[in-house]
Order: C-alpha cells, then structure tokens, then sequence
C-alpha cells in the first residue's frame, strides 16, 4: 500500500472543508427557515432577539418555497449529488456539460434566445417589493413631471433621469403608472446583462463558462433584472461592461481608455460605481509598465470630464446644483460625509452578513479560498481582489436608511466584485475530490434560495 502524500492528505482535508460548508449552510437555511420565528419587519431590530436576527432573512428564504416543493426539488438535488459522487458519472456529466457549453458558445443565435428567455422570465416574474424610497418617487414624480420639474438626482444622474422619461413617455401614450414603469426599464436591462456576463466568462474559462454564469447568476442580487424598483440595475449593467473591457484591457486587445470612459459612464448612472476607482488604479499600473502613460492620462481626464459634462449638462438644463448636493446621500446631505458610515452594534452586523447571504450566499466560501490559496495570482483575479477589499468593507460600514433587508439592492453593486471573484476561482482554480457534485449541488441549492424568494416577491400583495 502506497503511503498517502502531503499533497492528497492535503487534498482530502481541503474537499472536506468545502463538503462540510455546503451542509451546514443548508442545515442553518433549514433551521432557520422552519425553526425560528422570523422578523415581523426584518428592517426593524427593536424588538429582535439575537437568535432571530442571527438567523434572518439571509438564512429563512426555504420559508419562501410551499414544503411540497421545496421537498421534491431537495430530492432532486440530493439525488443528482449523489449520482455525480460516482466517478463514471461525473466524467460522463463532465463530458456532456463540455459539449453543450461548446455548443452554445458556437452559434450567436443560442446567446440571443437564452439573453431573450431571459428577459421573458423577468417580466413575468417582476417583483411587487416596494421600498420605503419608492414610495416617496411614487408620489414625487408624478408631481415633478405636472409642474414642468426635471428630476435628476446627483447620486444617480443618468438612470434617475431616464427612469424619469421612460415614466413621461409610458403615462403619456399607455397609461402606465410609476412603480410598472420603473419594473419596466429594470427587466429591460436584463438581456444586456446576461449578454455581457456570458461572454465575460466565455472568455475566463471557455469551456466552463456555462457552470460559472449559472453560479454567478445563483445570487439574490438578480433580483434587480426582475423589475427591481430602485436606481440600481443599469448601473450594475455598465459595470459588467467595464469589467469584461478591463479584462480585454488586460489581455492586451483594447486601449486603458476605453475602460475608463465606461467607469466615468457608469458612475454617471451611479455615483455608488466610485468605490471601483481603485480598481481603475489597479489597471493604471499595468499601462505604466506597458509604457502607456499618454493613455493612462487620456483615460483619467476622459473620465473626469464626462462627469463635469454630465452634472454641466443636467445644470444648464434647469437642475439646481445647490438641490443636487443638498440631497445627495453620497454627499452625507449637507457635506455630512462621515455620518453616512456606521458604528455597527452587533445586532445590525449580524443583520449585515444576512444582507450579504441574501445577495450572494456562496460568498462565505470567500475566507476558506483566501486560507487555502485558492485565489490565484493572475492580473484579472488582482482587478477583481481589488474591487473586492473596496465593496465589501462598504456593504459592512455603510449607512442604511431604510433597513438593511430593503436595502440589499443598494449593496449588491459594491459585491459584485467579490461575487465574481468567488464564482471565477471556485470553479476553475479550486480543485478538491468530487468538485462536481458540489458545485452543482451549491448552484442548485443557491438558486432555490434565490429564485424562492424572488418569485415570492412578484407574489406580494401591496
């Protein structure tokens, strides 16, 4: 009998860590779900024990999910794990889910139709959560539009703006109200998205690319493509844009300032887009030492100009820059900048990490890959490590003003790097016994959380 090496024992106690997370968050998911009573209000922890906010609504949403159902899909789940654990079968599961993801990545038409069934599925599904913020526009805008008021907001320029106009237009010749306007242009962003995310990961990992898209797309943030009522989701699709060109940037096929002129757009759409200034830093290096410095330059000013011109441009055509500052919570309203990050007691911390289950569950894989060296050493895997150190101590510090659980949307943007990071290295640079059966139990399980509560969300009742 053959001694074991380091490496294989290793190896074993790695394979072993990531099985045991898996069941165990299933197990608090459960629990939590059917064992401890839930929150009246989870945005409001007066009354909390710490046990139902330890518990909360990043852990509950099996509750979601009617028992027969839920039921029959964790049979699925647990019979399709079970089934990949033979070694025959997952290399015929490996071989089949190759040839599809060849397949679909071949012909342009497949993108279109699946990009297509997406948008489909988000309107049919678009979510009737109404947040304490959308309330306000409810009533606001309309009164914005009869007086002849152009509303634009200094932390959400472009998309308040065209939130606005598509409103104008809808209730002009349709009818439309404002909450089925803005589920609208959110669902509308959809395609773009899943467009810009599929070839993203096309280029990552070419012949995993399907597995990563559905892992990524497994996170409670694709609620803002179902109709999400906020100023969040074109936002989010210019920052996939400005990831995938920093990766061609990367990879030498395009200049540093196309990427940085994307980032300047995308912060005029959100000013929450800031927080990847860093990242654009990250990519400054690389055109230094690529002897890019006239790029390197064009690309800042670029970027800065398009702001200037975009707040210019919103002034001259009546806003009032005194308003926009005034009412900016970017800006702290009133130049209280230090007030928007919070001491955190530790019930709303706790309710933190729910906020942050509830977006992307498999981001708690994120300390045992940084302990087990899973993060590989690579220029894109640095852009994204970057983005991450910047998004996640903000969705920790950060202020809420409405509740951390109607918040999520305003958090899932600063994760997104984080969430990709994850999904990027778990399925191409970790590689433990048996990976399949565990990454496609862990999507599965994430995506029945997932799309639990987001169809439970087009279910509410206003």
């Amino acid at each position: 009998m053959e001694p074991v090496s380091t490496s294989q024992r290793y190896r074993k106690i790695e394979t072993a860590v990531y099985y045991s997370f898996f069941f165990l968050f299933v197990g608090l998911c459960f629990y939590s779900s059917f064992f401890v009573k839930p929150l009246p209000d989870p945005n409001n922890l007066n009354h909390a024990t710490l046990h139902q906010v330890i518990f909360g609504f990043g852990f509950n949403r099996l509750q979601c999910i009617s028992p027969v159902l839920l039921i029959n899909i964790c049979l699925i789940i647990l019979a399709g794990m079970v089934i990949l654990l033979n070694r025959s079968c997952e290399i015929k599961f490996h071989n089949i889910l190759t040839e599809l993801n060849n397949r679909f990545f071949k012909k342009k038409l497949f993108i279109a139709i699946a990009c297509f069934l997406f948008l489909i599925v988000c309107c049919l599904f678009q979510s009737n959560m109404v947040s304490a913020d959308m309330v306000i526009y409810e009533s606001w805008i309309p009164r914005q539009f009869h007086h002849g008021v152009m509303h634009v907001r200094f932390d959400e320029m472009w998309e308040s703006n065209l939130h606005f106009n598509a409103y104008i237009l809808l209730n002009t010749f349709f009818g439309i109200n404002v909450l089925s306007s803005y589920r609208l242009l959110s669902c509308l962003a959809a395609p773009f998205f899943l467009y810009l995310l599929l070839q993203l990961n096309h280029r990552l990992v070419p012949d995993k690319a399907l597995p990563l898209t559905l892992l990524v797309m497994s996170g409670g943030f694709v609620q803002l493509f179902f109709g999400d009522m906020e100023y969040y989701t074109i936002s989010i699709t210019l920052v996939i844009a400005y990831f995938y060109l920093a990766f061609l940037y990367l990879q030498g096929e395009t200049s540093f300032i196309v990427p940085a002129i994307v980032l300047g757009l995308a912060m005029t759409f959100h000013m929450e887009t800031l927080i990847f200034l860093p990242t654009l830093f990250f990519l400054s290096i690389f055109a230094i030492q690529r002897r890019e410095a006239f790029h390197v330059v064009a690309g800042w000013i670029g970027l800065f100009l398009l702001i200037s011109s975009t707040l210019l441009f919103f002034v001259i055509n009546g806003a009032s820059l005194t308003n926009l500052v005034n009412t900016s919570w970017g800006l702290g309203r009133n130049g209280n900048v230090l007030a928007n990050f919070q001491t955190n007691t530790d019930l709303i911390f706790i309710s933190r990490l729910n906020m942050i289950t509830l977006v992307f569950p498999c981001l708690w894989l994120l300390p045992i890959m940084v302990f087990g060296g899973r993060l590989k050493l690579e220029p894109f895997n640095g852009f994204l490590l970057v983005g991450a150190c910047c998004g996640i101590p903000f969705s920790l510090l950060w202020v809420s003003s409405i509740g951390l659980y109607s918040d999520w949307n305003l958090f899932s943007m600063p994760l997104f790097p984080a969430i990709l990071l994850v999904a990027y290295n778990l399925i191409h640079y970790v590689h433990i016994g048996r990976k399949t059966a565990l990454c496609f139990a862990m999507t599965s399980f994430c995506m029945l959380l997932s799309y639990g509560w987001i169809v439970s969300n087009h279910f509410i009742v206003r």
